[in-house]
């Protein structure tokens, strides 16, 4: 049953609809890609072919190189992302979004393996990356940028009420059973979890916690992981370059790659984690994340989360899986 402070906040996004950048409770409308009836080896031989939309977009900071790019488009309307995952469960995720939500995600036409590669083909988004004109923008449209991101987290986690709260944390499953979890919340190597419970989930962070204590005596006053919220649909890589100011006058989400059902404050953790190492993220944007996706600085959120990155990014999930049984 909706509480009454739910009520007064859809009534109020109802009111102020005209300024979200979103086409507000709109049907969705079918699109059909043109590649549609390519066979995946042809889809394949384009994406090798095409130039790469994402390429020098960012710094790997171990290898100091610009990124090569992993997006290609191979056609007018088509992109391709070659994924480190099965891409599959970002193709679930999106779709996901699109039924329940007012968010602007693009189509998904299909995930196709190829050895061990996985590609992801799906609907270009014409438009401007939001890190590459947030500083041009003028305060008006800032604020509309911010009070639509606001909107879209309310929509995101509200889904449960629509499609039925989620049975474990992770990404969505089409066939009922828990998912690797990926993001910067997790283990670099994309091995952590499937968790079958939350109770086991935060068991699994709980651990690392106690192993830096002992092991190292860090975080020796910190509050245990805060499992007390709920499980809500999460983006879990929300920057300001997963995020494109459509030529259709829409704001618009991409790469939901490490979407999934996390604890409420997961985003805005994820959201203030990624500028730590990113100096062209304006500090305005940072400073607006409390706004967009609510407090995470809570004891057992972000606090925890700081003082376990030894576990998560150097000792990986196999290492953790085997200390929960030692």
């Amino acid at each position: 049953m909706r509480s009454l402070t739910e009520s007064v906040e859809d009534l109020l996004y109802r009111l102020i609809a005209p300024i979200l950048l979103c086409k507000f409770r709109a049907p969705r409308q079918q699109v059909i890609l043109s590649t549609s009836a390519l066979t995946d080896e042809e889809i394949r031989e384009l994406y090798s072919s095409s130039p790469k939309v994402d390429e020098g977009t960012w710094i790997i900071a171990e290898l100091g190189s610009p990124n090569r790019g992993r997006v290609a488009k191979i056609a007018s309307d088509v992109v391709v992302k070659y994924s480190f995952t099965s891409g599959f469960h970002e193709l679930l995720s999106a779709e996901l979004v699109r039924r329940h939500t007012s968010v602007p995600v693009p189509m998904y036409e299909r995930v196709f393996r190829y050895r061990h590669e996985a590609y992801v083909v799906q609907q270009y988004i014409p438009g401007r990356v939001l890190l590459d004109v947030w500083s041009q923008l003028s305060w008006w449209m800032r604020l509309r940028v911010l009070v639509t991101l606001r909107f879209y987290i309310r929509e995101l986690r509200s889904i449960s009420s629509r499609a039925g709260p989620p049975p474990f944390p992770g990404p969505p499953s089409d066939d009922g059973t828990p998912q690797k979890c990926t993001g910067r919340l997790f283990t670099e190597d994309g091995q952590s979890g499937p968790f079958h419970s939350y109770q086991e989930m935060s068991k699994w962070y709980q651990k690392q916690l106690l192993f830096m204590q002992r092991q190292w005596k860090v975080g020796l006053d910190s509050g245990p992981f805060d499992d007390s919220v709920p499980l809500v649909f999460t983006h879990m890589d929300l920057h300001p370059r997963n995020l494109i100011l459509g030529d259709d006058g829409q704001l618009w989400i991409v790469d939901w790659n490490d979407a999934g059902w996390y604890p409420s404050w997961f985003e805005a953790a994820s959201m203030k984690l990624f500028p730590e190492h990113r100096p062209d993220i304006p500090s305005s944007w940072t400073s607006s994340i409390p706004f967009i996706a609510g407090s995470c600085e809570k004891p057992g959120q972000l606090p925890f989360m700081k003082v376990i990155p030894y576990t998560l990014v150097v000792l990986g999930a196999d290492w953790i899986n085997r200390m929960e049984t030692e």
